[in-house]
């Protein structure tokens, strides 16, 4: 017989080599981005509108896969999720257009949506709460690693091998985490270590009428947009900014995810501290991304170090809110039976708004430069706060979260 502490060991390492499996898929097109602007004819812009079309259907997708991952296994879903877009990520390469190449990207990250909400219901409904945020948390830790993977890789592709490699590199990758979470997930349902009857609904429709659920969506949103826009646009802001060779600047954005790690821990220790109240973390957070932002717009492009330091701390605090909205936020609807709809649905603002974002940083870097860009995140962190506090303003009660008789 499985003990319950080593169940939770190996359902956590399930969720976290396929979430890992999944941001190195997704981040492959960032980290490798500099290379392809070099060794190929594709613009700025248009592989700009390519990774538009994944936010974009990585957002949507997560909208209509969290309401699926309600009644759909996660054993289905994950590895379908993983198999499709590993297959898409190996053929990008011998795409020749960009219209074409923003549909299959496009496609990748609808299959890569499919993974957030079931592994949020998963862990959910088969932890107790205090182990469930830890898996949670590594959720995060994977998302890091993934990313930190893809940077690796592009640093050692950079060296001398063609960009194509590392596409075919990380689809392979997601393929065999694909078979592997589908032959694992057998098993612990063979041996009933996972539930998997269904669970009763709240029909109550609290997600949509309570103003403190619509201010934490807002704050979703504004994370999003300025979480993704550091670590899609970093690799090029250095080379560009400070005429750096693209290798180094694949190494150095490989240390973001450690830096971001930091972010994560440090807002679970500050939420201990006031209570519980993620809000308040949140608060924080968005505002000390502000501060940091703002002093990456005063640098103006010079120090390099002291810019680096800015620019990745503020994607560290990004990353601890991003944890505070999914890792704790999200689970207080655990009795709801609707953990899948609601992780969804607050991943799809985030993502809709960063496809419709990075639309429009492309065209103010183009027209404005990279200080006036950075210098509009200052002022979304800003407004992230603002909303952040209202938020907590508006905090639900404990029971707004449970489940109808």
């Amino acid at each position: 017989m499985v003990s319950k502490r080593r169940y939770y060991w190996y359902l956590g390492g399930a969720c976290f080599m396929a979430y890992t499996a999944c941001y190195a898929g997704r981040g492959i097109l960032s980290a490798m981005l500099p290379q392809i602007l070099q060794q190929t004819k594709f613009t700025k812009e248009g592989l700009g509108l390519v990774g538009s079309a994944f936010f974009f259907s990585y957002g949507f997708g997560q909208l209509v896969n969290g309401l699926l991952g309600d009644f759909i296994s996660p054993k289905y879903m994950v590895a379908t999720g993983l198999f499709l877009a590993g297959s898409l990520i190996s053929l990008f390469p011998a795409v020749q257009t960009t219209a074409l190449q923003a549909v299959l990207w496009g496609m990748c990250g609808l299959c890569c949506s499919m993974l957030w909400g079931p592994l949020s219901k998963l862990i959910a409904e088969n932890t107790e709460e205090k182990v469930g945020r830890l898996l949670m948390t590594l959720l995060t830790v994977a998302s890091l690693l993934g990313t930190m993977a893809t940077f690796l890789l592009a640093a050692i592709i950079s060296t001398g091998y063609n960009w194509s490699l590392a596409f075919h590199l990380t689809g392979a990758f997601l393929i065999l985490t694909a078979l592997g979470w589908y032959v694992f997930l057998a098993f612990l349902e063979e041996r009933d270590l996972i539930k998997t009857e269904e669970r009763k609904v709240n029909q109550a429709g609290f997600f949509a009428s309570s103003p403190g659920f619509l201010l934490m969506t807002a704050v979703s949103l504004l994370n999003g947009v300025l979480r993704n826009a550091v670590v899609f646009w970093l690799p090029t802001y250095l080379v560009e900014t400070f005429r750096i060779s693209t290798t180094k600047a694949a190494a150095v954005s490989t240390v973001l995810p450690f830096v971001n790690l930091s972010g994560t821990f440090s807002a679970l220790a500050l939420l201990r501290k006031v209570g519980d109240k993620e809000e308040r973390v949140l608060t924080v957070f968005f505002g000390a991304a502000a501060c940091l932002f703002w002093l990456t717009f005063s640098l103006g492009g010079s120090y390099l170090l002291a810019t680096l330091a800015a620019i990745f701390l503020a994607s560290a605090a990004m990353t601890g809110a991003c944890n505070m909205i999914f890792s704790v936020y999200c689970l207080r609807f655990a009795s709801t039976g609707r953990v899948s709809a609601i992780a969804g649905f607050m991943d799809f603002t985030g993502y809709a708004a960063a496809a419709a974002a990075n639309l429009f940083f492309t065209g103010l870097v183009a027209s404005r430069g990279w200080n006036a860009t950075v210098a509009s995140w200052a002022l979304l962190a800003a407004a992230g706060a603002l909303v952040a506090f209202a938020a907590e303003k508006n905090r639900q009660p404990s029971k707004c979260f449970q489940s109808t008789p």
